[in-house]
């Protein structure tokens, strides 16, 4: 709950899967390497053990990349047959205090389905940007919150970027020039694409996986520890981030009372809810109505 929302910009979406497409590139024809020595490795999750659930871990930093790889996921396989590997692959994420982007990110293909056919038969669209902007302008997003929007351009963004490397034969056929003797047949290239994309992601893709102790009770302290020097957080998040210090509203508490422990973590997920709830409210349209705008005349008279 003390973490931002999802907030990875085009930029941040487009390094990550160049960095991947680069290393993948780079070992693809070396067969001598181990699979070790050809993975690309994203920067390490901060994780805590849950005692909540069996295999369930509390992502204390990297929440940003871990989305984006479920959504890397999400358009790849709205691209390949049903009975793929990817379609295997699942990155269970359950959000604290955003519930409904959990349910945004694993529905996200439904509401982008419609909007994508319409793009495609705009023989106009050339590159990825064009197709990203023109399919967002179709979907009626005003009802997203700020998250979901993020989530929805990194969604378009990737999904466009697999179709003109999987389905636009040119592009593929460059993109995968190195690959392309592996998938020559009677000189016609074979559109198995996908099968690229599903071992550059699914086999030689790893994150770096770092565990606090359990007995590091104070998750706030080392997300701040581990953000310190990075992305300067907004206003907004340097504010969010005083509300959810327990040693702002606490003034001491014994680390190893569990229980004062667990009424912690309650109250950081209520505070971390209700803060998500303002953010939503201030960023929909219909909340500002009331301040004069330069196209209304009467505001223009109360000028």
């Amino acid at each position: 709950a003390f973490q931002r929302g999802y907030r990875w910009e085009t930029e941040q979406v487009r390094e990550l899967i160049a960095d991947i497409y680069s290393n993948y590139k780079k070992y693809y024809s070396a067969a001598t390497l181990s699979n070790e020595n050809k993975w690309y490795c994203i920067q390490p999750l901060v994780l805590k053990e849950s005692n909540d659930f069996l295999n369930e871990y509390k992502v204390i930093d990297g929440q940003q990349r871990l989305t984006t790889l479920a959504l890397f996921l999400e358009a790849l396989k709205n691209q390949v047959p049903e009975d793929t590997e990817c379609q295997e692959a699942y990155i269970p994420i359950f959000y604290e205090s955003r519930k409904e982007c959990e349910e945004f990110l694993y529905n996200i293909a439904d509401k982008c389905n419609a909007a994508i056919k319409q793009v495609l038969k705009d023989k106009t669209s050339t590159t990825i940007e064009d197709r990203v902007v023109k399919t967002r302008d179709i979907i009626d997003n005003q009802s997203f919150n700020i998250d979901s929007r993020y989530m929805l351009n990194t969604y378009l963004y990737s999904y466009w970027y697999f179709w003109e490397r999987i389905n636009a034969k040119e592009s593929g056929k460059n993109y995968f020039d190195f690959a392309e003797k592996n998938w020559n047949t009677d000189e016609q290239w074979e559109p198995k694409r996908f099968r690229l994309f599903e071992e550059m992601l699914l086999e030689q893709t790893s994150v770096i996986w770092y565990y606090i102790d359990n007995d590091e009770k104070d998750m706030h302290k080392t997300f701040e520890n581990f953000n310190s020097g990075k992305i300067s957080l907004t206003g907004s998040e340097l504010l969010k981030g005083i509300f959810m210090n327990p040693d702002n509203y606490i003034e001491s508490y014994d680390k190893e009372d569990n229980s004062v422990y667990k009424q912690l973590e309650i109250k950081q997920a209520m505070l971390g809810g209700q803060w998500d709830d303002i953010e939503k409210s201030l960023h929909n349209d219909e909340f500002w109505h009331f301040v004069p705008h330069q196209d209304d005349s009467e505001g223009e008279k109360s000028k």
